[in-house]
């Protein structure tokens, strides 16, 4: 199952609605292959850093939604991967020793993914980790279909914004225009969403 949403801020409502719904689904996979332990365990894995403002909204989402007291008690484990600091090859394989090391006598219920390394690194990584644990992904920019071929039980909520409409529209209000500054940088995130830019670059192609 693919659940997609279009994201303009962190998440509120929405990501907490989508979020039960996915993760009661997640947790229906995991009980047609066994029965569920007493109390589920759920690993939250952040891409970036404690004390970002967009990772911690994200992680009040998530908490108001597993920490509900009238529900059945849920194990949470948060594990926050910094790659807005440190993103290299080297480091992520560091990350993947480290964590099958630390939770190698642990098992998990769902997965959560929190934005595009998070979820790539999982999808690397995962079944030599925790094994087929489903998998559930928020803020993932530049999302394919077929980055779920090999890679079941999983499902979430795509970060998505029109940049086609966001260009229109400036170009509407401001029609003599005839260069437009993009500011990026060389995050997962950055790239990803460079890639969506030069998709529609052909389409201004004499206009800026």
């Amino acid at each position: 199952m693919r659940t997609s949403g279009r994201s303009s801020g962190p998440p509120g409502t929405f990501f907490r609605c989508v979020l039960t719904s996915i993760l009661l689904s997640a947790f229906c996979v995991c009980s047609a292959h066994a029965a569920p332990p007493k109390s589920p365990s759920v690993l939250v894995l952040h891409s970036y850093h404690s004390g970002m403002r967009w990772a911690d909204s994200i992680s009040r989402g998530i908490r108001s939604v597993l920490e509900n007291p009238t529900n059945t008690p849920i194990h949470v484990f948060t594990e926050y991967m910094d790659t807005k600091r440190i993103a290299t090859d080297g480091y992520f394989e560091e990350l993947h020793r480290l964590y099958k090391m630390k939770y190698a006598a642990s098992r998990f219920d769902v997965l959560i993914a929190c934005d595009d390394d998070a979820f790539g690194f999982l999808r690397r990584f995962r079944d030599d980790i925790f094994g087929p644990v489903p998998v559930v992904f928020c803020g993932v920019n530049y999302f394919r279909g077929d980055l779920l071929a090999d890679f079941p039980f999983c499902t979430g909520i795509v970060e998505s914004f029109d940049l086609r409409k966001t260009i229109d529209i400036a170009l509407k209000f401001h029609p003599e225009t005839r260069q437009i500054v993009y500011i990026n940088d060389q995050t997962a995130t950055g790239r990803a969403n460079r890639k969506r830019l030069e998709e529609i670059i052909p389409e201004y192609s004499g206009r800026v």
